[in-house]
């Protein structure tokens, strides 16, 4: 399949090339309460083809996804489509990435041992009134093969666990919350921790009947809210956001302002696997050290137009833990919400907020849950105070504090 794709590219004219090759192997489960409905496996082979056109100085790309079975002809009419798409959308000129050639290989772990191990601890953790109603699991393992018209042929595996669950709670109302969890190794133990958790916040839920007050208030958010609050550091400090003049971040740069009493920011970018989807080699990166920016980031295309060298792009990021454990955080009046509709943070704006679904105000060492309201701040104020925990939260693509504090962040409640 790979010599026909080459042999079709060259026969459409295209002036560069970059050919993914993706083989996944999975398995999945899938129960309803604690009974297993259904388990399947999966090994598939696809492909994903960047075709280049150059023309008058300028350079476009445009993507199409092949099958592992597809005839000759039709692999020619794809390419040529995405190859008339890319002459419609040139861009000044820029290099593929240098190239690299090698095959990295990790130990593999049983898939069907990992899914079982996941479905156990997902059980494991019971509270008195909630239960798990449903769960999917889904462990998958990618070889992916990577080839450039510049010389680059990498290889590598990726591995991860993955799923989703819904607790419910019946009494005193009848209450459901939606979770997800992936990780790229599974840690049985902390995995447990989170249903329960789970389960105590549903129990929580159908009990809170309460409203809190419109006001501004110090707020907790944690785990993949606090991850979703620290990516927007991502989009300020990208070099395509930076070349479109979105930001005007720079290497140098103080990025939480040097009058910031909080806890300094110290940001890793971690390497979970040797390549990026570019083929650019990976190493761990600092991004921020005690809030100072130390390099820009971001794809190849824009490196190349900032005369930089290209960084990659990381999918895993590691946010140096706090000096507070969370216990003391919640100390004073506080409100601390576990669950959002939906928490959105914009990272060019700085804006972030959420509509609570369930939510904890601590006052005079008392926890009220209540339910409804919304939070809504501004990242580039609250950057000057956070305080981050000493628990450690560990997901798929953020490691590092449990929670965090925000100081004067607007509740809009009854």
């Amino acid at each position: 399949m790979l010599e026909k794709i080459k042999k079709a590219i060259a026969e459409i004219g295209a002036s560069a090339y970059s050919i993914d090759r993706f083989d996944t192997e999975s398995i999945e489960l899938f129960f309803v309460k604690k009974k297993l409905d259904m388990r399947r496996a999966k090994e598939i082979t696809t492909y994903s083809v960047t075709v280049y056109a150059d023309e008058d100085g300028k350079r476009g790309s445009s993507i199409t996804e092949l099958g592992s079975n597809e005839e000759y002809q039709d692999i020619i009419d794809r390419l040529q489509n995405a190859y008339a798409s890319a002459k419609s959308a040139l861009n000044p000129f820029y290099e593929l990435p240098d190239p690299e050639v090698g095959e990295e290989t990790t130990p593999l772990i049983s898939l069907s041992q990992t899914a079982l191990a996941t479905a156990k601890a997902t059980f494991e953790p019971t509270t008195e009134k909630a239960f798990i109603n449903s769960l999917e699991i889904f462990a998958v393992r990618k070889h992916v093969r990577k080839i450039t018209s510049k010389g680059t042929d990498v290889s590598y595996w990726k591995q991860y666990i993955e799923g989703e669950y819904v607790v419910q709670c019946k009494d005193p109302q009848d209450v459901e919350l939606y979770n997800s969890f992936k990780y790229q190794t599974l840690d049985e133990k902390s995995h447990a921790q989170r249903v329960l958790e789970a389960l105590q916040t549903v129990e929580s839920r159908a009990q809170a009947t309460a409203s809190i007050k419109s006001g501004e208030y110090d707020v907790i958010i944690d785990e993949e809210n606090l991850a979703s609050l620290i990516s927007e550091y991502l989009l300020r400090t990208n070099v395509a956001a930076a070349f479109a003049g979105y930001v005007d971040s720079k290497a140098g740069d103080d990025i939480q302002g040097q009058d910031a009493t909080g806890e300094k920011l110290n940001l890793t970018l971690k390497a979970t696997a040797p390549y990026d989807q570019e083929g650019i080699k990976l190493k761990d990166t600092q991004l921020l050290k005690d809030g100072v920016i130390q390099t820009l980031i971001g794809a190849n295309r824009f490196c190349y137009y900032l005369g930089m060298k290209p960084t990659g792009t990381f999918d895993s990021i590691c946010l140096q833990n706090g000096s507070k454990p969370l216990s003391e955080m919640l100390k004073g009046k506080v409100v601390y919400v576990k669950t959002f509709s939906d928490f959105q943070a914009d990272g060019f704006s700085g804006s972030f907020g959420g509509e609570i679904r369930l939510g904890y105000l601590y006052e005079n060492g008392k926890a009220t849950p209540f339910t409804g309201g919304s939070i809504s701040g501004n990242l580039l104020n609250v950057q000057k105070n956070f305080v981050f925990s000493t628990e450690k939260y560990e997901g798929y693509d953020y490691v590092g504090p449990k929670a965090v504090k925000l100081s004067g962040v607007i509740v809009a409640g009854e």
